[in-house]
Parts: C-alpha cells; structure tokens; sequence
C-alpha cells in the first residue's frame, strides 16, 4: 500500500466534504463506525467486505436496529403484512419506503479516486445506488487496496472487477460519489441533500485483507 497516494487520496476526499476516517484493522473500523452510527435504522447494501467485518451484528448488538438491503431480504414493513408473497415491483416499493426512513445508508466501494477524490460504487442487480442515495447520511466502508491514482484507473479497476466477479465487460450500474449531495438548481442557490445525502462518511481500513467492491 502507497502511503502517499492514501495521502493524497484523504486530501482530495476531504475537500470535496467527505468525513475520512483511517483505520488499522477491520476491528478498528468497526470500533470507529460505532462511534459515527449512533443510531438506526441503518441499511447495509449486499457487500461481500461488509459483511465479512460483520458490521450488521454489531450494529444490532448495540441495539441499533439494522438490515441488509438486496438480495432476499426484505425489510419489516412498520405498516405490517406478509413479506412472503410480494411482487418484485412490491418488494422494491418496500425496499424504497424502508431505505427512505433510514437513518443511515453503508456501501463498500468499488474504487477511490485520489486525483479527483472519487468515491466508485458499482452493482449488478441490486441496490447500492439506492443504499447511498436515499438515507440523510451515507458511510462508505472500503480497504485502502482500493484506491487507484487516477478516475480512468478507477473506472480500469471497476472494469477488472466486473471480468473476474461477473464475467462481462462492467456492471449493470456505477455510481461516482464525489462529496455530499448539493444542487444550485432554484434561483442558483446552493442546496445540500436535495438529490442524495446530506453528509459522506469513509472509513479507509489499512489492513490488507479480502479486496471489495464486489458488484451486488
């Protein structure tokens, strides 16, 4: 690991409002998003990294209420009813409203960009975008392996992983993340959270370790 490109991948985060935080080791990661996540619900996207730091257990061992959203999963409907027999389309309606009512919205991280301080998030199928888009805060958890010098080796980088993980060109969906949401759309006046979250968390694990960015 390149500690002078993790330099400059932090400087050019930060600048951009993205709240960065280093950690040694998965189990220090996991100590520093305990610390940031103070309460739920919290929406966990389908990430094979994710969950090997088994975040969605510890987050509901301290009480935090706390679900994986893709795959199978479907979250508690607070209106109630059978999960069993929804439609997809109903299924994703749920996924939506439960997203919506998040607290906070975790993604792993295809790629980081340090030029452009460049958060990539890709996903075949599933519902990463939704994840980081929908809930007022997004925390990106992601190892330091992931970071490329510029946003063409980043995109390379999504590139080589869509070939070994799902044996085609790229994935169905990428998402660049660069800092909070903020749009001058009425009258030029700047706004943040009209299209995304209002705040981008990073906890940036040194470790090396199994490489993310698994498209789910």
């Amino acid at each position: 690991m390149d500690g002078r490109l993790v330099e400059k991948a932090v400087k050019s985060l930060e600048e951009r409002g993205i709240r960065v935080c280093l950690a040694d080791s998965g189990a220090g990661a996991l100590e520093m998003i305990g610390e940031i996540i103070r309460s739920g619900p919290v929406a966990l996207s389908n990430d094979e990294y994710i969950a090997g730091l088994g975040l969605c257990q510890m987050l509901r061992a301290g009480k935090i209420e706390a679900f994986v959203a893709g795959g199978d999963t479907v979250p508690r409907d607070p209106a109630g009813g059978e999960s069993e027999s929804l439609s997809k389309a109903d299924r994703r309606d749920r996924l939506a409203r439960a997203l919506e009512g998040a607290a906070w919205g975790v993604t792993g991280a295809a790629a980081i960009a340090a030029d452009t301080g460049s958060i990539l998030i890709m996903e075949e199928g599933g519902c990463s975008h939704l994840v980081s888009a929908l809930p007022p805060a997004h925390l990106v958890v992601a190892g330091a392996g992931c970071i490329t010098p510029t946003l063409g080796e980043a995109l390379s980088r999504c590139r080589q992983l869509s070939r070994r993980s799902l044996n085609r060109p790229l994935a169905g969906r990428i998402s660049i993340i660069s800092g909070p949401s903020m749009t001058a759309d009425i009258q030029g006046v700047p706004v943040k959270g009209m299209h995304g979250p209002l705040e981008v968390h990073l906890v940036l694990v040194r470790e090396e370790g199994k490489e993310a960015g698994a498209a789910v």
